[in-house]
């Protein structure tokens, strides 16, 4: 059976700071006068920021850590606008410095775990992931991610607890659902998966990006193994509909194949049986000579 193993991305980044650290009355000197510089552009890179401007973000932080090297906010709100740019390296190298002023910031440790994950370095996201939820255990998202490791390094039971635990602090997450359901079919446990697959569409219907489309394509291959043709075969043409409305023009003539495929043939016209004939039976004709 032909899976879309696409598990997909369930985190968002943590926490933009905007809090600026209070600044000490005290006689003026060039120390105080660095310090309100740095705010001022500590301040415009969170507005440019939320402007979506994250390459001005990044030039704006920048100046403010060059004039005040302690203002770890700002290396911080730097390695986020670096992670919307991909710029993943950089992002870690910063979340690396707020962690060595302060060990026990969750987020940072999120955040660098989503960078180093995105770098392929999957052991180094686990520690991060794993230190998250050492001081964050109720943050569903942080569970989440470690599921999606824990699976790429092969650990499916337990990827499989770990997004059993993230639904249960986050009973809404359709992604999560989803990527359960690729590690139930994994493991064997079709039925799990069908049950998790329909949660995920039921849940949210209409994802942004294609998953509701692989939800179904997914779906329709585990029926397939159920021997439920019928349900594979609609799963099959849902998923086409939808990958032709996100010009994914392959992807909906494969699934769109899939379901021809699994039509029962149309049914025979009755044959008209050819009648037996009678064989004749020969009669023995005596006579003397």
């Amino acid at each position: 059976m032909h899976n879309v193993v696409r598990i997909a991305t369930i985190a968002g980044l943590l926490g933009v700071l905007t809090g600026f650290p209070n600044v000490a009355l005290a006689i003026p000197s060039p120390v105080l006068i660095a310090q309100v510089t740095a705010e001022d552009f500590y301040n415009q890179g969170i507005d440019k920021y939320r402007r979506s401007n994250f390459r001005g973000a990044i030039a704006d932080y920048t100046q403010a850590i060059r004039l005040n090297p302690n203002l770890v906010s700002a290396y911080y709100n730097r390695a986020l606008a670096r992670l919307r740019l991909n710029e993943y390296q950089g992002a870690i190298e910063d979340y690396t410095q707020v962690l060595r002023v302060d060990a026990r910031k969750a987020n940072a440790y999120f955040n660098r775990g989503i960078a180093r994950a995105a770098l392929g370095d999957s052991q180094g996201a686990l520690a991060d992931f794993n230190q998250t939820i050492q001081l964050r255990p109720d943050l569903a998202v942080a569970y989440a991610n470690r599921g999606r490791i824990q699976h790429f390094l092969g650990n499916s039971q337990e990827a499989i607890r770990d997004y059993s635990q993230a639904i249960r602090l986050n009973p809404g997450s359709s992604i999560t659902y989803y990527n359960r359901a690729i590690v139930r079919t994994d493991l064997g446990d079709r039925r799990g998966a069908i049950t998790d697959y329909s949660t995920a569409l039921r849940l949210d219907s209409n994802w942004v990006d294609r998953t509701s489309a692989d939800a179904y394509f997914n779906r329709a291959g585990v029926r397939v193994s159920l021997n439920d043709r019928v349900g594979a075969m609609t799963d099959y043409r849902r998923a086409s509909e939808l990958y032709q409305q996100q010009g994914k023009d392959a992807a909906a003539r494969e699934a769109l194949d899939r379901a021809k495929k699994l039509q029962p043939p149309p049914p025979r016209p009755p044959q008209k049986r050819p009648s037996r004939l009678r064989r004749p039976k020969l009669k023995s004709v005596l006579g003397l000579i």
